[in-house]
């Protein structure tokens, strides 16, 4: 899944995900995406830290106080990766502008732990 509120950032990063064989599901909204992530449960989830409905930050945090939520991996996307410290409880951060090679591969990474093997979507 990929929130993001910049509509063709999100459309490109799923551009990319879906061209390395990921179902891609994207919200512009980071209410909505939560809500979404809650019902779908996706086995990722890409979120831009600055969203303009709610805080990314925010919506990092519920998805990890959530216990429907809580274990799926979260990748940050941030034109400031210095920023991203303890409280924002993300399991890789990728800095802006984004590059489709580090974004697949990241995500390749994540998805590969033996903790995720088997979530991965073909086609």
């Amino acid at each position: 899944m990929v929130i993001d509120d910049d509509r063709d950032i999100g459309q490109t990063l799923a551009f990319w995900l879906r061209g390395a064989g990921f179902r891609v599901l994207i919200e512009e909204s980071g209410s909505l995406g939560v809500r979404r992530a809650r019902e779908e449960r996706p086995a990722l989830i890409v979120c831009a830290l600055r969203l303009s409905s709610a805080p990314g930050e925010l919506v990092v945090v519920g998805l990890r106080r959530d216990p429907a939520t809580a274990p799926i991996p979260i990748v940050a996307t941030t034109a400031d990766p210095g920023s991203v410290g303890p409280e924002h409880p993300v399991d890789a951060v990728i800095a802006k502008p984004i590059d489709g090679r580090t974004l697949v591969g990241v995500v390749r990474r994540l998805m590969t732990s033996p903790a995720l093997r088997g979530m991965r979507d073909e086609g």
